[in-house]
């Protein structure tokens, strides 16, 4: 009977691997035009305007990436989707985040049988700092303090469409706050 029973789970694993198949998304991510090595690369599963805002009403974190992987020396990535039948066809999001730049995503969605993004421009990362205080000027502590990052760069650059990332901390005592992965133009802040 238990030799029966392994030969079954031997052929339903086949089946499972025969069905899966991996794909992959690659390109290259340049931050300020040159390569950037240790940029964080995610792969997201898809998600409506319905769902994210459902998901933003109840307070869930964002859905876990399907696959993650960092950007090497010449700032180029490759990462593995195993994709079955049925999600092969579904597209995903790539975020990236790290390594000198302001976490943002791609602002097309990519293709989870596998694509080449080719480069992907970012802008460098920028620290911003404030204070937010009452209307008596007096510190206003534990408030919190959303960021969404520009795009940075100067106006005619040719960045890739992104996306940015909501940031989020908290005012500490003296009502002050840092982010240290804004960028150095066209920041959105809500307190």
């Amino acid at each position: 009977m238990t030799a029966r029973r392994i030969l079954c789970a031997a052929a339903s694993l086949s089946l499972v691997v025969a069905t899966a198949q991996a794909a992959e998304v690659r390109g290259r991510v340049l931050v300020d035009g040159r390569p950037a090595a240790g940029i964080a690369v995610a792969i997201l599963p898809f998600e409506d305007g319905f769902e994210r805002s459902r998901r933003e009403a109840r307070g869930e974190d964002e859905p876990r990436p399907l696959a993650e992987g960092l950007t090497g020396k010449g700032g180029s990535f490759r990462i593995a989707l195993a994709t079955s039948g049925s999600t092969g066809a579904m597209p995903v999001r790539v975020e990236f985040s790290g390594g000198g730049s302001a976490p943002h995503r791609l602002g097309k969605l990519v293709d989870a049988s596998g694509e080449d993004l080719g480069d992907v421009r970012l802008a460098p990362a920028a620290a911003l700092a404030g204070r937010v205080v009452d209307a008596r000027g007096g510190p206003v502590v534990d408030a919190t303090v959303r960021l969404w990052a520009g795009r940075g760069g100067r106006p005619g650059d040719r960045l890739t469409a992104v996306e940015p990332v909501p940031q989020v901390t908290s005012t500490g005592p003296d009502g002050t706050f840092r982010f240290d992965a804004a960028s150095d133009i066209g920041n959105r802040i809500r307190i």
